[in-house]
C-alpha cells in the first residue's frame, strides 16, 4: 500500500502538473491538500484552496 505521505506527494503533484497544463485553471486559486484519511483500499485525499487552508 501506499503511504501517507507518498499519498500526499502524488496529489500535490497532479494538482501541479494540472495548474500548468491547463488554461481553464489559470484564473482558479491555487490549491493545497486539506486533509488525508485513511480508508480500506487506501488513502483519501481532500484539498481545498492555499487562502482556505491557511485560515483554518
Amino acid at each position: 500500500m501506499v503511504t501517507k505521505d507518498r499519498a500526499v506527494e502524488l496529489v500535490e503533484s497532479l494538482l501541479s502538473r494540472t495548474r500548468q497544463e491547463s488554461p481553464w485553471m489559470a484564473g482558479l486559486p491555487e490549491l493545497a491538500v486539506l486533509d488525508v484519511e485513511e480508508r480500506a483500499l487506501g488513502w483519501l485525499v481532500f484539498w481545498q484552496s492555499v487562502e482556505y487552508v491557511h485560515s483554518r
